[in-house]
């Protein structure tokens, strides 16, 4: 590794209103206080969202019941461009440009269009869910699946694996994808990583996937990596000046590389950020950050703990999603737009496996409770996967109290899942799964939160 500086009926819906402040499209020029947007705002999809992306100033979602909507006014109106009554679900959007674009998900579906989205053809299918995809022109592309990572030269129809990821030793241990990035026809990268905090291989092909080679960057943590205007960009935090007497120190790290090889700095944030795209990072709740230009460029958000890791930005509107997607007007701000204050401890459960088969949603976010609701146990949890993936009829047992009982809940009840399948017929399905709970609370604390971990 050379030095890092040598471097998602055919009718059209219309959902006015629901941007009804400040989500117009505006000339605002970079100020030099941050102020408060706009709240966010729901968006009543027939489906359950999935994903979120857009290409120049057009959104597009896609999600259950192999549906797909667009929106070409910044989230104030909608039109459903595909749809397929329990269908499969489809987890991933993207665009070569306007006319050019594809989604995928469950069972191997993958979609293209070639008119803007008016229709969508199937092209190739296979029994994997497709949980990641992104290509670099109508041919080649990479996929991430559960059982690995596959590349394609001829647009999805027949995939191939990436065999290293496998046969390497070096990297059994790594066995999660933080990244898919492809360029062109010959150039494509996967970052992958044992766990979150863990350090990482970039795996990188120069002549479309004929050979792979293993790379890093030095005295780095990467948490990302995006392709971005035919570069490689990698995300995270690096140590510097660790040759020093007293040690080095941790700060932000944004590079970017044309082969994966020979990385170069790109503009440092102020702050450390995660959850970044070829669009920007997110710093914190209500303020994401571009690093893609000479300066880094911040934007302002309403910082009320809706904005999520699935977001995308056109015009001055950021859409994300959660079990349900929201938009908000985002305003460019001359400095790191101020952290919400939480007046509770921050405790998230680190979970490495679904909760349940065949989840494609399974969150597990802590959630505040009264601050004598205190200690642990273990839940038995009931539901029903609908169709469509979707789940209803969710029961608790064994919780200490009605409040926890009833936030569990709501949990469960956003989750998703593989559409269930009997004999290829649609069907619905009871499940049960266990949780750990363990709530607590500082004692000058109004609140207390409790946190869920899978078994």
């Amino acid at each position: 590794m050379r030095a890092l500086l040598s471097a998602q009926f055919l009718t059209f819906l219309s959902l006015a209103s629901i941007l009804t402040n400040g989500c117009a499209h505006k000339n605002l020029q970079i100020q030099t206080a941050p102020q408060v947007p706009t709240a966010w705002q729901s968006v009543s999809l027939p489906f359950r969202p999935t994903y979120v992306t857009s290409i120049g100033n057009v959104f597009w979602v896609c999600g259950a019941d192999e549906m797909v909507a667009e929106s070409e006014d910044a989230g104030r109106t909608w039109q459903l461009r595909h749809q397929k009554a329990d269908g499969e679900v489809l987890l991933h959007a993207g665009f070569l440009n306007k006319e050019i674009g594809y989604v995928a998900g469950t069972n191997g579906l993958l979609l293209w269009t070639r008119d803007s989205g008016k229709t969508w053809t199937t092209h190739g299918s296979s029994p994997e869910t497709i949980l990641d995809v992104y290509f670099a022109d109508e041919k080649y592309g990479l996929r991430q699946t559960r059982s690995g990572v596959d590349i394609s030269h001829d647009g999805g129809t027949s995939w191939a694996p990436v065999s290293i990821l496998k046969t390497d030793r070096d990297l059994q241990s790594a066995k999660l994808v933080f990244g898919l990035a492809v360029l062109d026809s010959d150039r494509a990268a996967i970052l992958v990583k044992g766990g979150p905090f863990s350090g990482q291989v970039i795996v990188y092909t120069l002549d479309a996937g004929k050979t792979w080679n293993k790379t890093d960057i030095p005295h780095s943590g990467i948490r990302r990596l995006v392709a971005h205007h035919k570069e490689y960009w990698a995300f995270g935090h690096e140590v510097i000046d660790s040759e020093k007497r007293g040690g080095g120190y941790g700060v932000a790290l944004a590079a970017h590389s044309r082969d994966a090889v020979n990385w170069a700095h790109g503009v440092r944030s102020p702050n450390e950020y995660s959850d970044c795209n070829s669009q920007g990072c997110i710093i914190h709740d209500g303020a994401i950050v571009e690093l893609y230009h000479e300066k880094p460029v911040f934007w302002a958000l309403p910082g009320d703990g809706t904005l999520t890791p699935i977001w995308a930005m056109a015009r001055d509107v950021v859409c994300t999603i959660g079990s349900t997607l929201k938009c908000a007007s985002a305003r460019p701000s001359g400095g790191v737009p101020p952290a919400p204050e939480m007046n509770r401890p921050i405790s998230q459960s680190l979970v490495t496996r679904d909760p349940a088969v065949g989840c494609l949603v399974c969150s597990l976010e802590p959630f505040p409770v009264p601050k004598n609701l205190v200690g642990r146990g273990i839940l038995d949890v009931d539901f029903l996967v609908q169709k469509d993936g979707t789940v209803r009829d969710v029961k608790v047992g064994h919780a200490p109290a009605k409040d926890i009982e009833s936030s569990v809940e709501r949990t469960v009840s956003a989750w998703l899942f593989e559409p269930p399948r009997q004999y290829g017929q649609p069907v619905e399905e009871k499940r049960r799964v266990n949780l750990g709970i363990s709530c607590f609370a500082f004692p000058d604390n109004e609140e207390g939160t409790c946190s869920l971990t899978a078994f």
